[in-house]
């Protein structure tokens, strides 16, 4: 179901950005683990050395927290501006284009 995979994702972003992922929190939400769900992220965070095991969840490394902030303001910050720019000339539109091709 595409929409509870999106309710998944959006739980792990937001436990990213708060620098703490803990698989039994997920695993009582979602009644699924962790890391079965994400295992390429989770996989690369840890090879990447921006997450560390500490007590009963995954911590961002202050190195994490540095990517993490730069790739939400490669990604977030740039199709925000996007979707403002689409609100200036129309107030609520129904539909926004966000194109994710490389910018010049």
């Amino acid at each position: 179901n595409a929409s509870a995979k999106a309710e998944r994702v959006h739980w792990l972003y937001w436990r990213i950005y708060r620098t703490r992922i803990a698989p039994a929190d997920y695993a009582r939400q979602f009644g699924r683990k962790l890391e079965e769900d994400f295992p390429q992220l989770m996989r690369a965070l840890r090879m990447l050395g921006w997450v560390k095991w500490t007590d009963d969840a995954w911590h961002l490394s202050e190195t994490g927290a540095i990517w993490v902030h730069r790739v939400q303001c490669l990604f977030s910050l740039t199709y925000i501006d996007e979707v403002w720019t689409i609100c200036q000339s129309e107030a609520w539109p129904k539909r926004a284009v966000l194109d994710l091709a490389a910018k010049d």
